[in-house]
């Protein structure tokens, strides 16, 4: 569920914001509103109607494409983009206005803009690169210390890891592998000591199982949900995938899904 948003004072006075229509302008406001912690919702013409315009009869789905060609044109913002034929947008720009506590954002249910994730996978390799020039200037000791964490604590021979599958019968190899590794990098960057660091993975496994399991509940209970909707009225079907995404935002934030 969106919360309060901010909009910058500073985009009355934009130019590229002042060459859209009124229309075009409020529908970019309603983005704002409407997007979840990270930036996305759906970009579908009608959904967009119901949270924008539903108290405008005369704005059709029509019409309001057009305005969302008119955001895409003259308005560098936002992207929209399609994922197994449903229609998404991101407000590229989101973070860099948006001002939330970590601990409080709730990850996004909608696919990843492919565009945005590359955007920031470039800024991320600038801030690695301006990281490691800091660290040239860290003391030896202080570089001995980011080596110890550094350390893998687990190294598992083939036995090892056959034991685990056993004692974990649905779990995969590729699961363990991907697992341990996890695993290994928690343990790395904790100060704690760990004296049995296979017993800890034993408990990492064990609630990774129980997570992994609650998942497959609700994504079956969802698709379920999904079948049911095939043959509704447009209208009638997307009040219900919006309750479907609500959720889903719900269980994402117990971080079951």
């Amino acid at each position: 569920m969106a919360r309060k948003r901010m909009i910058d004072p500073n985009i009355w006075e934009d130019p590229e914001f002042a060459s859209l229509s009124r229309d075009a302008r409020l529908l970019f406001i309603g983005l704002i509103s409407n997007a979840d912690d990270e930036g996305y919702l759906r970009g579908h013409p009608g959904a967009l109607k119901r949270l924008v315009f539903g108290f405008d009869n005369d704005m059709s789905t029509d019409a309001i494409q057009l305005l969302i060609n008119e955001l895409q044109e003259k308005l560098k913002h936002s992207n929209l983009y399609v994922v197994d034929n449903q229609i998404y947008i991101h407000i590229c720009t989101w973070f860099k206005y948006q001002k939330q506590q970590k601990d409080r954002i709730v990850p996004t249910i909608f696919p990843l803009c492919s565009k945005c994730i590359a955007s920031d996978k470039h800024l991320l390799t600038e801030v690695k690169l301006s990281k490691e020039k800091l660290r040239e200037v860290n003391t030896d000791d202080e570089q001995q210390q980011f080596s110890k964490k550094k350390t893998n604590p687990l190294v598992m021979s083939k036995g090892q890891q056959m034991s685990y599958l056993k004692a974990f019968p649905s779990l995969t190899s590729t699961e363990l592998k991907v697992e341990i590794d996890k695993c290994n990098t928690y343990m790395g960057m904790s100060s704690t000591d760990y004296g049995n660091p296979g017993l800890f993975l034993k408990k990492w496994l064990t609630r990774y199982m129980s997570e992994r399991s609650q998942k497959r509940a609700n994504e079956k209970k969802l698709l379920d949900e999904q079948k049911a909707l095939e043959g509704l009225p447009e209208d009638q079907r997307f009040k219900n995938i919006e309750r479907l995404d609500k959720i889903r935002g719900e269980l994402k934030e117990r971080l079951v899904i």
